[in-house]
C-alpha cells in the first residue's frame, strides 16, 4: 500500500509538469500530451478552452458517448458466501439531514437482525451529504437466495416508515432514542469539530450544531422522504440461479 502511494505521488508530480505552464515545453511534446474532459460540460466550449493552451495546428480529438446509468438493480458477481445489497437514494443539497437521519434509524429498526430476521447478517444506514446533493445509503448482507427479496424489502420499509400511522407516544419515544444516539455520536470533541467543518464546507456557514430534533414531526419526516430520488439497487456477490 505504501509503495502504491509513492507511485501515485510520482505520477501526480509528473502530470503536474505536463500541464501547460507547469514545466518546460520539452517535458510536454504535443505527440505525448493528452487532455481529457469528463463530466456534464459543453463539448464545443471545452474544446475552445483547451485550444488556448495548444500551439498552432488542429489537435486530434476523440469524442466518447456519455455513459448511460445502469438499470437498477445492478448485479456484480463476487466470490463470497453472502450477497451484499446496497440501496442508495439521491438527496438534494437542501435536504433536511436530521429528518433523514431519523428516517434511517426507523428503517434500520425494521431491517437489522432479530429473532424474526435471522437471515440478516449485517445491516446499516449511512447519510453522505454533499454541497450539490448527497446520498442516503442502506446496506444489508443476506444469503444469496434472499438477496432480491431483501432489496425489495429495503425500498418497502422506507416507504412504510414515511407513510405508516404512528401513535404520538410511540413517535416521541423513538424520537427520544434518536436524540440520545445523535448526542452520543457528537459527544467527542473531534466529532463535533468534524460536523462543524462539514457544515461549513457544505453551506458556507454554521449555526453551532443547533440540532432541530425537538421540532421533528411526522409531516417533516414525510417531506424529507418526498425529496428522495428513485433508489439505485446494487447487489454484489453470488446469485441463485432461477429454476423453471
Amino acid at each position: 500500500m505504501r509503495r502504491m502511494r509513492r507511485i501515485a505521488k510520482r505520477m501526480w508530480r509528473w502530470t503536474a509538469r505536463i500541464i501547460p505552464g507547469g514545466g518546460p515545453p520539452s517535458a510536454r511534446p504535443p505527440e505525448r500530451t493528452i487532455a481529457a474532459v469528463v463530466g456534464p460540460v459543453d463539448v464545443d466550449g471545452a474544446r475552445e478552452h483547451l485550444k488556448r493552451f495548444l500551439e498552432d495546428g488542429e489537435p486530434l480529438s476523440f469524442e466518447i458517448d456519455s455513459i448511460e446509468p445502469s438499470e437498477s438493480p445492478v448485479r456484480r458477481d463476487y466470490n463470497s458466501i453472502t450477497t451484499w445489497i446496497t440501496v442508495g437514494y439521491r438527496i438534494p443539497g437542501d435536504a433536511d439531514l436530521d429528518a433523514l437521519r431519523f428516517l434511517a434509524q426507523l428503517a434500520l429498526d425494521e431491517l437489522e437482525f432479530s429473532p424474526l430476521r435471522r437471515s440478516v447478517f449485517n445491516a446499516r444506514a449511512q447519510l453522505h451529504p454533499r454541497a450539490s446533493g448527497g446520498e442516503l445509503r442502506f446496506q444489508l448482507v443476506a444469503p444469496p437466495e434472499e438477496a432480491d427479496d431483501w432489496a425489495e424489502r429495503i425500498v418497502e420499509v422506507v416507504e412504510e416508515v414515511a407513510h405508516e400511522e404512528m401513535h404520538e407516544v410511540q413517535f416521541r419515544t423513538r424520537l427520544q432514542r434518536y436524540r440520545g444516539e445523535r448526542l452520543q455520536t457528537l459527544a467527542a470533541p473531534e466529532e463535533r469539530a468534524r460536523e462543524l467543518a462539514r457544515e461549513l464546507l457544505l453551506t458556507g456557514t454554521t449555526d453551532g450544531l443547533q440540532l432541530e430534533i425537538e421540532e421533528m414531526t411526522v409531516e417533516r419526516l414525510r417531506r424529507a422522504v418526498a425529496q428522495l430520488k428513485a433508489p439505485v439497487v446494487v447487489l454484489l456477490g453470488p446469485f441463485q440461479e432461477e429454476t423453471v
